[in-house]
């Protein structure tokens, strides 16, 4: 990816680290740096560097939200950054195409799964 591609990670995840405290309109609690530190090191060590990339925003809880848009399909990944977990949510145009599944994002078996769902049967691959 070229670093001037807005759906880089890194730099997304950075700006997330320079949010305080109230960055909502004085509400929303700026995400912790461990945390975001350790989300890029989990995107770089067990997120396939050929698989689309998301759109990242800070949750009004100090998490992180992962978006992809695939066609009629919206994905999100709702990262705790303290339990190390997300909630991985689909929502598409029929109910049938909806999902949720909570991942334990410290486990490869999440990070397999996330990946096939982003470069398999979502974006048509």
């Amino acid at each position: 990816m070229s670093e001037t591609d807005p759906l880089d990670i890194a730099p997304q995840l950075s700006e997330l680290l320079a949010l305080e405290d109230g960055w909502l309109d004085g509400a929303g609690r700026a995400p912790e740096r461990s945390g975001i530190l350790w989300l890029a090191t989990a995107f770089q060590q067990s997120f396939p560097g050929d698989a689309p990339r998301p759109h990242l925003y800070p949750t009004e809880t100090g998490g992180v939200l992962a978006e992809w848009t695939c066609g009629a399909i919206e994905v999100s990944l709702e990262v705790d950054l303290e339990a190390r977990t997300g909630i991985w949510a689909t929502d598409g145009m029929e109910r049938r195409a909806s999902e949720e599944r909570q991942l334990n994002l410290t486990t490869a078996e999440s990070w397999e799964w996330l990946s096939a769902q982003i470069g398999g049967p979502i974006s048509g691959r």
